[in-house]
């Protein structure tokens, strides 16, 4: 680099010494309870291969202080739906991994090391928001439910090993929680949604030294996240056409990207000097996006409209230490 200093404005920074619980409670916790509220709440895991993503998203199974983001949103969830009585709130959760372009339902039906295609299924454009025709949805009875079909789920992930990061994610992972939770004094529900992703991680062929299968799928990578890249560019510019059918990944996500949703994006970087070019580009992004006016969170009553001005891009940056 050229050795000057650059000012980037984000909302909050952790570094590799902050833990898994101080993430969650300053920037996840509200959002959860966003989304029991009636809101559509999405949370991005961002950044190069190999800086944290998946650990923030899914953990480690190295001890209760390693659960990942899901898992800690489950239990929120849970423990919610305990308190209003235990039957009456309902939380239903889908799957998908994009790969090279194609979905797969990571809870079809089937053995746990298999995923199924969603082939002849379409994905077709709702009044408010984008379906996946076909997928499997959950509907979770327990805590314990909910993990082992996450266990299962994130096993049949596609992975592989590079220079870069020996345990690669070779999709992005799209998970789905929806929740219905009753209001007795005004005979409606508040219906909630939130996207959790895993996003893969930019890379530098070069430096990975992906050959092969490997380098179609880096090639498919780079180009979904450039695609949501330039998305996020043309919302700061207020363009009247965004083309979220450019990749699947910002077709899933338009009803998040487009406005109707609480946005967080947690950006991932490495500590080390050999990143710092991706360090960098990935700032600039997270800065760049920070601007982003999405306009107001829509509640999702039946019976009436309600809107808060609250919603943004907000961003921060979580730099992980050799956590993979």
């Amino acid at each position: 680099m050229d050795g000057r200093k650059r000012a980037i404005r984000l909302d909050a920074t952790f570094g590799p010494t902050a833990s898994q619980d101080d993430v969650y409670d300053s920037s996840i916790r509200d959002l959860v309870h966003a989304v029991l509220d009636g809101y559509n709440s999405c949370i991005f895991a961002y950044g190069p291969t190999g800086s944290g993503k998946t650990y923030t998203v899914f953990g480690s199974p190295e001890g209760s202080a390693h659960v990942g983001l899901h898992e800690r949103i489950m239990r929120d969830l849970f423990s919610t739906r305990e308190g209003q009585g235990g039957h009456h709130m309902l939380i239903a959760m889908s799957m998908v991994e994009i790969y090279n372009e194609c979905i797969y339902d990571l809870l079809a039906p089937g053995k746990p090391a298999i995923v199924k295609a969603l082939s002849g299924h379409q994905l077709r454009e709702g009044n408010d928001n984008i379906i996946v025709e076909g997928l499997t949805e959950l509907s979770l009875e327990s805590l314990n439910d909910a993990l082992k079909a996450l266990q299962a789920a994130v096993a049949t992930r596609r992975t592989s090993s590079t220079n870069i990061n020996s345990h690669s994610s070779r999709s992005h992972c799209v998970v789905t929680l929806r929740t219905s939770l009753p209001c007795p004094c005004t005979a409606t529900c508040r219906h909630g949604k939130l996207n959790l992703i895993d996003l893969a991680g930019s890379e530098n062929v070069g430096r990975s030294g992906a050959k092969g299968s490997t380098l179609r799928e880096a090639q498919m990578i780079n180009k979904s996240l450039s695609t949501l890249v330039s998305i996020v560019g043309l919302t700061c510019q207020s363009k009247t056409h965004v083309p979220y059918r450019n990749s699947k990944l910002t077709l899933m996500l338009k009803d998040s990207l487009g406005g109707s949703a609480k946005v967080l994006m947690i950006a991932h970087v490495s500590p080390c000097i050999t990143d710092v070019s991706q360090t960098l580009s990935t700032l600039k992004f997270a800065s760049r996006a920070r601007m982003v006016e999405l306009g107001p969170a829509n509640r999702s009553m039946p019976t009436w409209h309600c809107q808060a001005n609250v919603s943004l891009y907000d961003f921060i940056v979580l730099q992980q230490c050799g956590k993979r």
